[in-house]
């Protein structure tokens, strides 16, 4: 995959695909396709993130800025235990702007903002999001005090909940926002749109 971990770093990355990166053999672990963290900021335009492990396009920590243009992010499979496959990940005071995006057929989660991390969402799609055990698949969650701005967002045919809002202080705007086919959860009955 592509990492980078410092303030001083800028990422510049037009027409690349990252694909099939693997979890590291010492413990499972990791896999990302694309993990920005500690202040380094990146922008991407007409990039693929597709079949890797743990996340696809990852932003964390403050400072940390994102910006992506005409992607997909795709088939983010979960770690080895089981866990993981989450689309795209904005945590820990990061920021990040998606415009033309695509978020399909990811494992566990489409699309998470979360630890205050501010999240910014324009014409893009979160769908078909179904864990391989039938329990989780959420399209769009927000936890954790984060913020996100969303306009022209489609959260199509993911399982147990389209658009999650945990957090008492988390925060959601939005405009022309579509929430739909949202499927059950298997035991978990859950099946919620919103």
């Amino acid at each position: 995959g592509l990492a980078a971990f410092d303030g001083s770093t800028h990422v510049e990355a037009k027409r690349t695909l990252v694909e099939g990166t693997l979890p590291q053999e010492s413990d499972g672990q990791s896999g990302m396709g694309i993990q920005l963290a500690d202040g380094a900021t990146a922008s991407f335009d007409s990039i693929a993130v597709v079949g890797n492990h743990y996340a696809g396009l990852v932003a964390q920590g403050a400072g940390t800025d994102v910006k992506a243009t005409h992607a997909l992010i795709t088939g983010t499979l979960p770690l080895p235990d089981g866990t993981q496959g989450v689309g795209v990940d904005c945590e820990q005071s990061a920021s990040m702007n998606l415009e033309r995006v695509a978020v399909t057929a990811n494992n566990h989660v489409g699309l998470v903002a979360g630890g205050s991390a501010t999240l910014r969402a324009t014409q893009t799609l979160v769908q078909d999001t179904l864990s391989q055990d039938g329990q989780l698949g959420r399209g769009l969650q927000i936890k954790d005090g984060a913020t996100a701005v969303l306009e022209d967002v489609a959260v199509s045919g993911n399982r147990e909940l389209g658009l999650f809002l945990d957090g008492g202080e988390s925060a959601l705007e939005a405009k022309r926002l579509l929430v739909e086919g949202t499927q059950s959860a298997g035991d978990k009955g859950l099946g919620d749109g919103v």
